[in-house]
């Protein structure tokens, strides 16, 4: 069952990977990761857990922690012409109540 669940993911990524690269949306060979991004996980035990699995399967998880990380990295540059730059630093920066 697994071994052919792997063969599907492999194909489907292979697949992806030459569409995005003849559409021009990507670069020669591109690496395809999985992710999860989650608004939050309840508990610290099922953090590591959950982290742990995804570590292991090679996938990225994107909690609320690594969204702060993120805004907070954002928030610091300087001046940017991007929503989501000027989103960040309106929030980390208190001036969104």
């Amino acid at each position: 069952m697994f071994s052919a669940l792997s063969e599907l993911r492999r194909i489907v990524f292979n697949r992806l990977c030459l569409q995005f690269t003849q559409a021009g949306a990507c670069r020669e060979a591109p690496q395809v990761r999985l992710a999860l991004a989650c608004g939050k996980i309840k508990n610290d035990a099922d953090r590591a857990k959950i982290h742990s699995h995804f570590e292991g399967q090679g996938w990225e998880l994107w909690d609320e922690a690594w969204l702060r990380e993120h805004l907070r990295h954002m928030a610091d540059q300087g001046y940017e012409n991007q929503v989501s730059a000027v989103v960040a630093k309106l929030l980390l920066r208190g001036k969104v109540d």
